[in-house]
């Protein structure tokens, strides 16, 4: 371990944030709640008035669980963290004797994610108080992370890993750490990484990590067949999520399936704005909990993402977030395996009469879980069983094109033919100007906070329209355009219905904060004074230069300003026939300016060739504009909404 290292993480002391100085506060004016601890009123207790520092989470449950009469308890450090401190973790049941099945849960393996370790205490106190402890032992730890925990409550209240450092002199602790859900095994699930600055830095092996190793060593000690339920609690984004996440095979039959439908019971217990899907669905998590505890144990394990928008949240989520957590361990409690009988006969048998009982509700929502057909009469979309050691590689696995499709994440071209295609759409549906440019933004900033594969591109695109519709449009102009009819239609083309979209429109908002109004380069350009003293044609050309920057994302590399005042140059100053000093233009200017001229010739060339994706920018801005940069098409003379409700002529 580097001596300087460990230095600059011991001296780097970053001013603390508002939230923590907050809840510091909060938790001086609501000293003293663990008197008055009793059986009944713990969900009630001052302790979740308030975020509190790991010493005094610690000492809250304690004091709980000595609180309830008949309740066995073991209180026990079940490892050190890197730094040395304790990791304290509670078993806890009704009867001491017969051995019981064990329900384990765990939470803050991410130190940033403080609604996780809320929501699990304020759930174990719901429970303790209703004493729904009967089939199980349970057993909590609060917080994996306690060292990556206490740094974000000194300043570095962003920090996700625990807090080993790396060879690097001038490294800030922000840096520091390695990923504690993806340091867990077997060797098959992990995947090494040469970047130890990432935020998902794994380590150099399957528990590497001394937080790791300690949690692995305890459930090594039980016997597997009595380990019947494994919950890993984190936040934010509204996810239950179900094994795998380091593949994107689903469990073998009959668990795949039984897996799914647990994740979608659990996740509506837990309320509306939460959603279930396969991890790797997500993103890809190699070395992960989930597939830990599914893999050695063949428990029925799932990761939950508490919801919300941001690391950071105020305390009047604590109770919310914990009553929705309690719901889904209660119903997870539930459906689980029974803890009596063979563990292997019990967690089949459980997990089928599961799948049987909830046969409806995964058949309507088979497709926003797993949008593709596997049925027999269409095995390309099967996806394959690889034998191999190795995690599956989704680019070097053997499947059909159409299945391997489905799993790819989506890219730049992706994102550009669907905004092309979202243009047209919207253009054609008879939208305003600035619906279009909002759903477009809308889908940009929510792929940039959120990756996804290409099966969920079109609907969440169609969701993006949606609510830019409702923003924007009258309520009398989409009935009159028969806007939400029209997009309805679309779901024949691809695998997903109207209430897909309704939920994927409520997953967008969340993840933008519910910030819908958002800065666009067409509300930039129309503050711009210049635009004051133009001539119609030459804002029918910088209305087309505008819309030409939704249609390549490289424009979201340059500084808005500097899109605008090309597009103002392209207007007002350039003249193709004379000649002028481009090289001798800044570079903030030609970079944007070249943008413009390639996806011009771009575009010219598509309706040479009669790409209809573009070719709604002709009907929109082709006879209005200047002949410099006049759009030509080779098709006929068009009836589409733009030409008959708004003909540029």
């Amino acid at each position: 371990m580097c001596l300087t290292a460990l230095s600059v993480a011991a001296n780097y002391q970053p001013p603390p944030l508002d939230d923590v100085i907050a809840a510091d506060a909060c938790g001086n004016a609501t000293a003293g709640y663990l008197p008055s601890l009793q059986v009944g009123s713990f969900a009630r207790s001052a302790y979740f008035d308030c975020f509190r520092r790991h010493d005094q989470v610690f000492a809250f449950v304690s004091a709980m669980l000595t609180r309830v009469p008949g309740l066995t308890t073991t209180n026990f450090t079940i490892g050190q963290t890197l730094q040395g401190r304790a990791m304290p973790a509670y078993t806890f049941s009704l009867s001491p004797s017969p051995p019981k099945k064990l329900v384990y849960i765990q939470a803050l393996q991410h130190a940033r994610e403080w609604v996780a370790t809320t929501s699990t205490v304020y759930a174990l106190a719901r429970v303790l108080d209703d004493v729904l402890l009967k089939v199980y032992e349970w057993c909590i730890v609060p917080i994996v992370n306690v060292d990556g925990y206490v740094a974000t409550w000194n300043g570095d209240r962003y920090h996700r890993k625990n807090m080993r450092p790396f060879n690097e002199p001038n490294a800030s602790s922000l840096a520091f750490g390695v990923d504690l859900n993806r340091n867990f095994g077997p060797s098959t699930s992990f995947r090494a990484e040469a970047d130890e600055t990432t935020e998902v830095y794994p380590g150099t092996a399957p528990y590497s990590e001394p937080e790791t190793l300690a949690i692995h060593t305890w459930l090594q000690a039980r016997e597997p067949q009595s380990i019947v339920g494994a919950l890993d609690v984190h936040t934010y984004g509204g996810w239950v999520l179900s094994p795998f996440g380091h593949q994107d095979d689903e469990p073998s039959p009959p668990f795949g399936n039984a897996l799914a439908t647990l994740a979608n019971v659990t996740r509506r217990a837990m309320g509306p704005t939460y959603l279930n899907q396969r991890s790797v669905q997500l993103y890809p998590v190699y070395g992960g909990f989930g597939d830990y505890m599914y893999l050695l144990y063949g428990a029925p394990a799932l990761i939950i993402e508490m919801d919300g928008h941001d690391f950071r949240a105020p305390s009047s989520v604590i109770r919310p977030r914990g009553d929705e957590l309690y719901r889904g361990v209660i119903t997870y409690r539930c459906l689980s395996p029974a803890a009596d009988g063979d563990s292997k006969r019990c967690k089949r048998e459980a997990l089928s009469k599961l799948t049987d009982k909830f046969t409806l509700h995964r058949g309507r929502l088979h497709k926003l879980v797993v949008p593709v057909d596997t049925s027999k009469c269409n095995k390309e979309n099967v996806p394959p069983k690889v034998a191999t050691d190795q995690p599956l590689d989704v680019d070097a696995a053997p499947w059909a094109p159409k299945a391997k499709q489905h799993f790819r994440v989506v890219t730049t071209d992706d994102r550009n033919y669907y905004v092309a295609a979202l243009y047209t759409l919207t253009n054609n549906l008879g939208l305003g100007h600035e619906t279009v440019h909002m759903a477009i933004d809308l889908l940009d900033r929510f792929l940039h906070v959120q990756p996804i594969t290409i099966q969920w591109l079109e609907v969440v695109s169609i969701a993006c329209i949606w609510i830019a519709c409702k923003f924007n449009e009258t309520q009398a102009a989409l009935e009159s355009l028969r806007v939400k009819q029209i997009l309805q239609q679309r779901h024949r083309r691809g695998n997903w219905s109207w209430h897909h979209v309704l939920v994927i429109e409520c997953q967008i908002l969340k993840r933008l904060g519910f910030r819908i109004l958002h800065p666009t380069m067409l509300s930039r350009f129309q503050k711009l004074p210049a635009m004051a003293d133009m001539t119609p044609t030459q804002l029918a050309d910088a209305h087309y230069f505008i819309d030409l920057t939704l249609m390549d994302a490289s424009f979201q590399s340059f500084a808005p300003s500097d899109v605008l005042e090309a597009v103002v140059f392209l207007t007002t100053e350039f003249q193709p026939r004379q000649n002028f000093d481009f090289e001798g233009l800044e570079p903030r200017l030609r970079e944007p300016l070249t943008c413009f001229f390639m996806q011009h010739l771009h575009i010219q060339q598509a309706l040479a060739d009669g790409e209809k994706l573009h070719k709604s920018l002709h009907c929109k801005h082709g006879a209005g504009m200047s002949a410099t940069w006049r759009l030509t098409t080779s098709t006929a003379p068009c009836a589409c909404r733009i030409c008959t409700m708004a003909p540029v002529a």
